[in-house]
């Protein structure tokens, strides 16, 4: 062989080896993992299409691009693998997100999780120093991701230590004591936008006893002060919530945690902070397919009273109205009484009178109570010991002591110095609180102690019980022989049971039977001078029962298209129905071929004839029209989330808002509602029911209906209300704009106030009204998913400054746009059923 062959096999040898060792030697540095079970070891990576799954298959980490992002930015996030949904529970790089589709997160030789883009540039990293060769990264079933040595005895890190927006169970928030530093979990920006957001959750840092909600650094909600057991409600008797997850305190003298557990057998759950504020307890809903609230904080049940600090110091909050009521305790008086009778609370209340340190001390007992915040906790102090260490301390403001509620096995002693903070009074308060008093404000000027007062509460309570017991037995008898004698003469409102036909799922509601001489005798025989209205339905009349009761007679037509069947569920639901916001149902009668049903009587008739009225629009100004607004979005969130059935309305429209003597709005006509199940969150139907204009647009098409659909008809009302102009008619260009359409442009060009009703003449706040023209846009939304529920409404309306998220452009804004119902999900045209807007 040629001394040339054999150099050039030496060099083509040498070449081959020089490029196995190189390639073997990069092999050995850096390789890719597809969803290889759920470890990550020192050079393992994932990129853009590969994940990780817990070892149950509970949890994937990935990346993914939030639903309905504008953007393609990818972000390393874990969700919940087993649902099926894409929602994040955490997310690595929220402020950061990755533009290139060549990202990928690598376990670097030091131990440490790093996210990198395609130029290698760092985008998050772990950052631990406590890192070593043999550290590796796992997702664990309970949705934790953490970094542990070899052996796995050692967690170096983990992403339960950092949340974002979602709390999973048995992860936790911690208070640090001394430091005023505590973990909190953040909201997103906007539902779409991971980015840190405005809204905040953690515990009180200066105290375990409590948790807020902060909007920016400022305090939004606060929970009632922790008794022992049931944690951060605020309702203790809510069981549905506290049969199926369990919280719990723990910790030592330089912090405590709160955490949550879910019972055995209960399907996915997170609790999460909104981009509008709300706290919501979700778990997965496998028939649904879908997330379904099981608790909310601040729960508007309660009114304008649950966001913090409504009153200012020492202003004490009232009941659980929409809007806001407060006052001043007797010893107390405004700060500025000029401000206080306008309606601007901020500067709270003050002492009339300032006590003697040097007497002690002189309490006054208030109940049902949300304990103020800034509470210090005394342990081990009996109640006597308690009063005498408020009493001792000469700025001490109040005490409060319940043995019931302990703390770490401990009776529970809390003390407030200086101002009360977020004072509040209503059905639902758990606590007594001791207010301190100077002696001249006592009602007997004389000192006592803890013990003689509590003789003399005693001695009271017994005295107003046998009062009480002996004014309600003659009550009791006079209004028996009352009615005995009533309905022996006038035959009317007789307390019968319904036949089944027209009973409830058990059979039999009692609901009262109304005569039908009765009726025709209240009403002169139905005549035409009694007639309030008339519709598709039929007509109304006023009516005078003998007691001097008025009474209003919904006498449904012959050929009226809302027959025994909406009869029947108008009696079965309504008679279920309790609110200040719903019109009440006196009685109903069928006789031959009569079908009625009897309301309480509103003098003022329907909303619609004062909205569209010229003369009629002048009596209401624009609080009379932001009252009306606040009042039916807290009937509607009775019926969607507080009621004991759980209704849909489906046919919301002015002329069904009927307005009482004093101007408030209650929601009538609930002959087309629906029961909604639990565990549904939308449901089809081939029979569409409602009336154009106040329609969303998936149920005039597709039949499909949920609360989404209500608070489409919500949006309509809202900005019918602010301009005083129907959705039916058409308005700017050549008319080419609907009310939506209109209230659309002049949103996008900043010029909302200019939707208002010219007969308002300029007299209403700018803020408040642009705060109401958006949030009708965000109702009337066309994917129902992006319009907001009835409780993030009332916290928006009860919120002065509200955070309110960008509406898109309305589904129908040009008048051109009529529906047309093409059936999609249907083998053929659901049947159209369609009400008038007539008043009544």
């Amino acid at each position: 062989m040629p001394p040339t062959t054999v150099l050039q096999l030496l060099l083509l040898f040498f070449f081959f080896f020089f490029f196995f060792f190189f390639f073997f030697f990069l092999s050995s540095q850096v390789h890719t993992v597809a969803a290889a079970g759920n470890t990550l070891h020192p050079g393992d990576t994932i990129g853009i299409n590969r994940t990780i799954v817990s070892s149950a298959g509970t949890f994937a980490l990935g990346f993914f691009i939030p639903r309905h992002s504008p953007s393609t930015s990818f972000y390393l996030a874990i969700w919940y693998n087993d649902t099926g949904d894409d929602a994040a529970v955490w997310v690595a790089n929220r402020d950061s997100p990755v533009a290139d589709s060549a990202a990928v997160l690598a376990l670097q030789l030091d131990g440490n999780l790093v996210l990198s883009d395609s130029d290698g540039s760092k985008i998050w990293s772990s950052n631990t120093s406590s890192t070593s060769n043999g550290t590796e990264a796992v997702l664990l079933d309970s949705g934790n991701l953490v970094l542990r040595s070899g052996d796995g005895d050692t967690t170096i890190w983990e992403s339960f230590d950092h949340p974002t927006d979602t709390l999973l169970p048995n992860m936790r928030i911690v208070s640090y004591f001394g430091i005023g530093v505590a973990t909190r979990i953040v909201s997103w920006k906007t539902s779409s936008d991971p980015a840190t957001g405005t809204f905040s959750l953690g515990i009180d840092p200066r105290t375990f006893m409590q948790a807020f909600i902060w909007r920016g650094s400022e305090p939004y909600w606060r929970s009632n002060a922790w008794n022992g057991s049931v944690t951060f409600t605020e309702n203790e008797d809510n069981e549905s919530i506290s049969s199926f997850y369990i919280t719990s305190l723990s910790g030592g003298k330089q912090n405590m945690s709160w955490s949550y557990m879910v019972t055995q057998g209960f399907p996915a759950t997170r609790l999460m902070i909104e981009e509008t504020g709300f706290l919501r307890l979700l778990t997965w809903q496998e028939a649904s397919k879908s997330w379904v609230t099981r608790a909310s904080y601040p729960n508007m049940e309660f009114g304008a009273c649950v966001l913090y600090n409504q009153c200012g110091p020492n202003g004490l909050c009232v009941g659980r109205n929409a809007t806001l009521s407060c006052k001043c305790f007797a010893e107390f008086s405004p700060n500025n009484s000029t401000e206080w009778a306008a309606g601007n609370y901020s500067g709270g209340c003050v002492k009339k009178t300032r006590w003697d340190c040097s007497k002690g001390g002189f309490y006054k007992v208030y109940s049902k109570m949300k304990l103020p915040d800034g509470m210090l906790l005394l342990r081990d102090a009996e109640a006597s010991e308690c009063e005498a260490n408020c009493s001792a301390t000469c700025n001490c403001t109040a005490y409060s002591f319940d043995s019931t509620r302990s703390i770490e096995s401990t009776t529970r002693c809390l003390v407030w110095l200086g101002d009360m903070i977020d004072l509040v009074q209503n059905s639902s308060g758990m606590d007594e609180l001791h207010v301190r008093v100077s002696a001249a404000d006592l009602d007997n000027n004389s000192q006592y102690d803890g013990h003689s007062h509590k003789r003399k509460r005693l001695l009271v309570i017994m005295l107003a019980v046998g009062t009480a017991a002996m004014l309600l037995s003659g009550t009791t008898c006079y209004f028996m022989w009352a009615r005995h004698m009533r309905l022996g003469k006038t035959r009317r409102l007789l307390e019968l049971t319904v036949p089944d036909s027209i009973g409830s799922d058990k059979g039999t509601i009692n609901a009262p039977l109304v005569d039908f001489f009765s009726i025709r005798k209240a009403t002169d025989d139905f005549a035409v001078t009694n007639k309030l209205g008339e519709g598709g339905f039929g007509s109304v009349y006023k009516g005078r029962l003998e007691d001097g009761q008025f009474i209003a007679v919904k006498r449904l037509s012959e050929n009226s298209k809302q027959g025994f069947e909406e009869l029947n569920n108008e009696v079965k639901l309504i008679v279920r129905l309790q609110h200040t916001n719903l019109v009440r149902l006196l009685g109903w009668c069928i006789h031959e071929n009569e079908k009625m049903l009897i309301y309480e009587y509103m003098p003022n008739k329907s909303l619609d004839k004062y909205l569209f009225d010229s003369n009629l629009s002048t009596q209401l100004d624009w609080h009379k029209r932001f009252c009306i607004i606040q009042g039916i979005a807290q009937g509607l969130l009775y019926l969607h989330r507080y009621s004991r059935l759980r209704i849909i309305h489906r046919d919301l429209k002015t002329s069904n808002i009927l307005l009482d003597e004093n101007m408030i709005p209650k929601i009538s006509d609930f002959g087309l509602a629906r029961i909604f199940g639990e565990s549904h969150m939308e449901q089809n139907t081939r029979r569409v029911v409602g009336t154009f204009g106040y329609m969303a647009p998936e149920y005039g098409l597709h039949g499909r209906f949920s609360e989404k659909s209500d608070v489409y008809s919500f949006g309509v009302i809202v900005l019918e209300i602010i301009s005083g102009k129907r959705n039916s008619g058409s308005y700017s260009i050549n008319d080419s704009f609907s009310l939506l359409g209109y209230a659309w442009c002049l949103w996008v060009e900043g010029r909302s106030c200019e939707l208002v009703d010219p007969q308002l003449i300029d007299s209403f706040p700018v803020s408040e009204v642009e705060k109401c023209v958006q949030l009708g846009l965000l109702c009337v939304q066309d994917r129902s998913t992006d319009r907001p529920t009835m409780d993030a409404i009332a916290i928006m309306l009860v919120n002065k400054n509200p955070v309110l998220p960008s509406p898109q452009q309305p589904a129908h804004a040009s008048t051109t746009d009529s529906p047309t119902l093409v059936p999609i999900s249907y083998s053929r045209a659901p049947e159209l059923t369609m009400s008038t807007i007539e008043g009544r």
